[in-house]
């Protein structure tokens, strides 16, 4: 069975039922390497996101689900790989990588470990809406959002495109985004799989516009919050 790592945060509320569908796939055998889950820029844009500042009772929720530990990291706990030392010496006998979410710098040499390389799920059309927030920036001129599988390279969300999918995003609050966009990457990333691992590509629409976006700034976080 082929070894797949996947490198990801530890974020319960979008993530945790794709890790876990992922795990329990019978086809390929998936590893976890989880970065820091949040830093205050990225609470700040969960708790927009989810409208915690109207809604005490999951807010609430969430802070149980911390205590009780029932998140993504507890479940796959047997298969989580604990440190950087041993993701390295994984890497050289696995399939591939893929990063999921995973914003932290890391070795680019890292990479290029695996037998057919890494990929990258990033929520946004490339090149389009290439580097951080793309759901954000999307949003304020499409109406459709996408995922899109990508190979890595040296350049930011510039690697060869696997595949996409697409969702509407008519009438929709971020939190259904991304539960949506997340629960339909399950099939975006096996549907990928079965015909990456024999070079088979779809062909659809590659968006020549690029385009780069970085980090929201403490002001446009803010700025959510009196829209």
């Amino acid at each position: 069975m082929k070894q797949i790592i996947v490198m990801t945060k530890n974020d319960t509320h979008y993530l945790r039922d794709l890790l876990v569908k992922l795990g329990k796939n019978n086809d390929y055998n998936f590893h976890y390497f989880f970065g820091k889950s949040f830093d205050l820029k990225s609470i700040l844009i969960l708790v927009y996101n989810l409208k915690l500042y109207k809604n005490y009772k999951l807010l609430f929720q969430i802070i149980l689900r911390i205590i009780l530990k029932r998140d993504a990291k507890s479940l796959l706990k047997e298969k989580t790989i604990n440190n950087y030392k041993q993701l390295m010496e994984k890497s050289k006998t696995a399939y591939l990588i893929i990063s999921i979410s995973y914003t932290k710098k890391i070795n680019p040499e890292l990479f290029k470990l695996p037998k057919r390389g890494s990929l990258n799920l990033h929520l946004g059309k490339l090149y389009k809406y290439r580097g951080l927030n793309p759901v954000y920036h999307a949003l304020k001129k499409e109406k459709k959002i996408y995922a899109t599988l990508h190979e890595i390279n040296n350049q930011l969300d510039s690697g060869k495109i696997i595949n996409e999918i697409e969702i509407s995003s008519i009438n929709k609050n971020y939190n259904q985004i991304y539960k949506e966009i997340f629960g339909a990457s399950y099939d975006l990333i096996i549907e990928s799989l079965n015909f990456y691992e024999n070079d088979q590509f779809k062909s659809f629409k590659v968006e020549t516009e690029k385009g780069y976006y970085k980090q929201l700034t403490y002001r446009e976080i803010l700025k959510l919050f009196l829209l």
